[in-house]
């Protein structure tokens, strides 16, 4: 696959010295701080993973927290937070970011022998057997926030319910989900609804004044169609002729998921 897409390649070798440079980061820190290993997906779970890992700073200061993510749009996201906290002058939630270690026995191995966490938190659906096999065998606590399951995911693969027996808890987004997940786990669940939320919030709050474009969205009818696949464009674009033919003001924003100048 590396050698026809630049994003898988890109993460491929983004993976390589992953450990070295773990390793280098924490000869800087203290060895009394407790560590927490957070692991999102991409850009969107890395949006639900700053509320949690901002709590968890303003319960434990001390704390090192590692975030790992599968994808390189996550590392693009990640650069443009340090940025936007760089600019509001607010410090970051985390202590490393990088790309999560490929799921091999020997590679998860080395990342959790140098990390040592206290617990692993993985948010929506980054269920990685060899990643939740290591930290059950080490008596690590693992923690699925914000998870969410959509009607047609009922059904999960026998590897995936074997990794969810190995959770110590489950945070879902809605009800749906927990009524699901119930059916395939003995795990205790709780609804706790979907950080993503506090994190707009906080967004609208705190980095208000740098957001482009601000006077284009005073005062005005807007409709957003967020992250969409080229298949959603076709769905989405006989709604909006109808839209506009009825309210002729109407702002639109199409945003593609991936945002390349073709699209």
């Amino acid at each position: 696959g590396a050698l026809f897409s630049k994003k898988i390649r890109k993460g491929l070798v983004g993976r390589i010295g992953l450990t070295q440079r773990l390793r280098a980061h924490l000869n800087q820190a203290s060895t009394e701080k407790p560590r927490f290993w957070f692991h999102v997906s991409s850009a969107g779970e890395l949006e639900q993973a700053i509320p949690l890992m901002s709590g968890l700073k303003r319960e434990s200061p001390s704390c090192f927290i590692a975030l790992t993510y599968f994808s390189p749009s996550a590392e693009k996201a990640i650069h443009l937070e340090i940025k936007r906290r760089e600019k509001a002058n607010t410090q970051l939630c985390w202590d490393f970011a990088d790309f999560s270690p490929f799921d091999f026995c020997w590679s998860i191995r080395a990342f959790i022998s140098y990390l040592n966490p206290r617990a692993l938190i993985l948010i929506q659906r980054e269920l990685w057997p060899e990643m939740i096999y290591e930290v059950s065998r080490r008596k690590i606590p693992a923690y699925l926030w914000a998870a969410f399951l959509d009607s047609k995911q009922s059904h999960l693969s026998l590897i995936h319910q074997w990794a969810l027996n190995r959770l110590t808890s489950i945070g879902t987004v809605d009800e749906q989900t927990a009524n699901t997940l119930r059916s395939l786990t003995h795990c205790p669940i709780q609804i706790l609804g979907d950080p993503r939320l506090e994190r707009i919030l906080e967004r609208k709050t705190k980095y208000q004044a740098g957001l482009p474009g601000k006077g284009f969205f005073e005062s005005q009818t807007i409709w957003i169609g967020a992250s969409l696949w080229d298949e959603d464009f076709w769905v989405v674009l006989p709604s909006l002729k109808g839209l506009l033919m009825n309210y002729p003001n109407l702002r639109v924003l199409l945003v593609p998921h991936e945002p390349t100048p073709k699209r």
